[in-house]
């Protein structure tokens, strides 16, 4: 037959699926079998085994002991599912617990400054206020910032060594 290998079955024949199913209904029409029904024959005592195969089959024991080691609580898939989510969102997410503390610290700082921004808002207001009522207060202002003067006056600058 020129089928392929998906269509052999157990005895190497391609009979069908009577062939499969033994003598009982030998008696059918002969048809290739599914891939579904068609196994591969297993692996005797003589032949080698892949070395893959048996390493993997090794990982899966172990695997499947310590799963049963857990409580059943932690067996529960919905469980699984809650911690990994939980785990995710500490760490990995854009609103992790490391960001917010990183976004509640910048915003402390800036909190500080805008308190700080606002009493030298309100100092300038005052000072402007005073300035613009009071011509003493304005002659003190130009005297002390921007160092002028009276025709008959003199001013001497005084500065203390750090």
């Amino acid at each position: 037959m020129g089928l392929g290998p998906q269509y052999w079955l157990r005895d190497g024949k391609g009979g069908g699926a009577a062939a499969d199913l033994g003598a009982a209904s030998a008696a059918g029409p002969s048809r290739p079998a599914s891939p579904d029904t068609a196994r591969p024959e297993p692996i005797g005592e003589g032949q080698p085994q892949n070395k893959a195969i048996m390493a993997r089959k090794k990982l899966d024991i172990n695997i499947r002991a310590w799963i049963d080691k857990l409580p059943p609580s932690l067996r529960n898939k919905y469980v699984v599912a809650a911690i990994v989510y939980g785990f995710w969102m500490l760490l990995f997410d854009q609103h992790s617990i490391m960001n917010q503390y990183r976004l509640n610290k910048t915003l402390q700082e800036l909190q500080t400054k805008k308190a700080y921004f606002e009493t030298e808002i309100e100092k300038d207001s005052r000072k402007r206020e005073n300035l613009s009522t009071d011509d003493r207060h304005l002659e003190q202002f130009a005297r002390e910032e921007h160092l002028m003067k009276k025709d008959d006056e003199d001013i001497f600058i005084i500065q203390k060594k750090p």
